[in-house]
């Protein structure tokens, strides 16, 4: 099991999201363990809207019927050779990190809307991304200005600290750089 604070619906549209991280964890159980698996699921924390909105309105009944029909249990398919093939992919997303040869999605991919919630990539993916700042793809999307929030988002984007922090960030990054020719003196 793993436990996701996300909605059930989103989910049950996604179990392909969730299948792989799934697969990892089911590989890392039977290699330390030695024990196999039959099946994997992920629970969903998160309240259905039903049982928000009940709770909302304090409306005990309405909570009891909407509690009654929560179903935060979603089975994830699980199939030992689709696990096999996860761990390969797995190996070969790591090689290619350590080796320096990645990309981020493209803009408009962040763009794209995910089957379930109907919510942008950049907004369900990207916003918990720790490395979205570097990214020149979410920069670009967070600087495109399209909605009322951009310019909060562009401050942020564009805030780089207090002269003194600036000053230090160079210093610091000059100093790691591995820049040929470079005097340190």
């Amino acid at each position: 099991y793993d436990i996701k604070t996300h909605d059930a619906e989103y989910v049950r549209a996604n179990k392909d999201l969730y299948e792989k991280q799934l697969d990892v964890y089911a590989y890392i159980w039977q290699k330390l363990r030695g024990q196999q698996l039959d099946h994997t699921a992920i629970i969903a924390t998160s309240f259905s809207h039903g049982l928000m909105r009940a709770i909302q309105q304090r409306d005990q009944q309405q909570i009891d019927v909407e509690f009654a029909n929560w179903q935060p249990l979603i089975e994830i398919p699980f199939d030992q050779v689709h696990v096999d093939k996860t761990i390969e992919e797995f190996g070969k997303v790591v090689d290619r990190i350590e080796e320096n040869k990645f990309e981020p999605p493209s803009l408009d991919h962040m763009k794209s809307r995910l089957p379930g919630d109907n919510q942008a990539f950049v907004t369900r993916v990207c916003r918990n991304c720790d490395a979205r700042f570097s990214c020149q793809p979410y920069r670009e999307y967070g600087m495109s200005g399209r909605d009322k929030s951009s310019a909060g988002h562009r401050k942020y984007i564009n805030d780089l600290g207090d002269e003194i922090d600036t000053e230090d960030w160079k210093t610091v990054n000059l100093e790691n750089s591995n820049i040929p020719g470079l005097d340190e003196t």
